[in-house]
C-alpha cells in the first residue's frame, strides 16, 4: 500500500515541479478598456460621459413623446 502512495506522490511532485516560477507576466489590455481603464492614465470619465449621454438622451426622448407637438396641426 505504500508503494502506490509514494508513486502518486512522485507524479504529483513532478507535476508541481514543471509549472512556471514566479509571478504572472502582465497582460496587455486592448480596445476600449486598454485605453481608458487600465494602465497610467486610467480614468472613469468615458463611463460618466456615457452615463450622462444616455440621461440626455432619454430626456430627449421623453419630452419628445409626451410633449404636444407645438406647430403641426392636430391629427384625428
Amino acid at each position: 500500500s505504500t508503494g502506490g502512495t509514494s508513486a502518486s506522490t512522485s507524479s504529483i511532485v513532478e507535476f508541481y515541479s514543471r509549472l512556471p516560477k514566479g509571478p504572472a507576466p502582465a497582460s496587455a489590455s486592448s480596445g476600449i478598456r486598454g485605453k481608458f481603464f487600465d494602465g497610467k492614465n486610467a480614468s472613469g470619465k468615458p463611463l460618466v460621459a456615457f452615463i450622462g449621454g444616455m440621461m440626455v438622451f432619454g430626456y430627449t426622448i421623453d419630452y419628445h413623446t409626451s410633449s404636444p407637438q407645438v406647430g403641426r396641426p392636430r391629427v384625428a
